[in-house]
């Protein structure tokens, strides 16, 4: 009994510092951006990129961001629905697509500035930022697998 709230911890403090690094990375590409100018600034205002791929990755990106919002916040934090993914099953395609159509995107609009740097610079800020959601408390929301034993969302003979 022992041994496996050991290697839990373990593991959760693994996972902690593999989200730390990436963060930490993805933190740095956004900073340093192209030496002159952090990535943000180079994105909205930049006239060296491609504007029109930047303009469809941001697009793309808000609608992923308001897929989100609806499935974690509207519908299971304030509708408290059971299963939002099956209650909303468009949700996860669209997701897919739009987060694909926006990664190519910000790959194309970075390459005028970046070259073959530019597919490096989207997996790593978009790793880091995923990765990022591991310091954010959930309120609830994802279920809290540390707190409770258990995450709603993973069946109990996916557990080791």
């Amino acid at each position: 009994m022992e041994d496996s709230k050991w290697m839990r911890a373990m593991h959760w403090v693994g996972q902690r510092l593999l989200a730390a690094f990436w963060s930490l990375l993805a933190g740095l590409v956004i900073l340093y951006g192209n030496g002159e100018s952090d990535l943000v600034t180079l994105v909205l205002y930049s006239n060296k990129l491609n504007r029109v791929f930047i303009t469809i990755a941001l697009i793309n990106s808000v609608i992923n961001a308001a897929l989100f919002l609806y499935m974690y916040i509207w519908l299971d934090a304030i509708n408290k629905v059971e299963d939002p993914l099956n209650a909303s099953p468009w949700c996860i395609p669209t997701g897919a697509v739009t987060i694909v159509v926006a990664e190519l995107s910000y790959m194309l609009g970075l390459w005028p500035m970046f070259g073959f740097l530019s597919p490096l610079i989207v997996i790593v800020v978009s790793y880091g930022f995923i990765m990022s959601f591991h310091f954010i408390p959930t309120l609830g929301l994802l279920g809290n697998p540390i707190k409770r034993g258990e995450s709603r969302y993973v069946p109990k003979s996916h557990e080791d």
